[in-house]
């Protein structure tokens, strides 16, 4: 409904994880294991967000469960890559769920709102990590 205006979209508090300089993922410093290390552990930040879009389009679609889990898939892909699958960070099950909450009783256009934000910047996200990948 507003595009990409960013006042519209300046309100929301979602915490969401985008790649920075040091992931390790940029071409300055690229380190192969760190950065699918930060990639999965991105990936992984992004769960809460794609239960809450699925539990909101529960009757509509089935793409919603389709994209957590090849999220989760992907996850579990790089993770096999790395060499200390341990050090991936994950997000605690409850790490997100407040903020999930406080959406859930938001009016239903800053719902769909968040929906394009979570949606863009996962998007976003994989772009990022697509390049990365491929740099290897």
């Amino acid at each position: 409904k507003c595009g990409d205006i960013k006042e519209a979209l300046a309100g929301n508090h979602l915490k969401l994880p985008q790649m920075t300089d040091k992931d390790g993922c940029f071409q300055a410093g690229f380190s192969q294991d760190v950065c699918l290390q930060n990639i999965a552990g991105g990936l992984a930040g992004y769960h809460t967000y794609l239960e809450y879009i699925e539990d909101k389009f529960e009757d509509e679609t089935n793409d919603a469960k389709t994209l957590e889990m090849g999220i989760k898939y992907l996850i579990e892909i790089l993770k096999q890559k790395v060499k200390n699958a341990e050090a991936v960070t994950t997000p605690s099950p409850t790490a997100n769920a407040k903020l999930v909450e406080e959406l859930q009783s938001q009016d239903e256009w800053v719902q769909h709102t968040a929906i394009s934000i979570i949606l863009r910047s996962l998007q976003e996200f994989l772009q990022f990590s697509l390049r990365a990948i491929r740099m290897n």
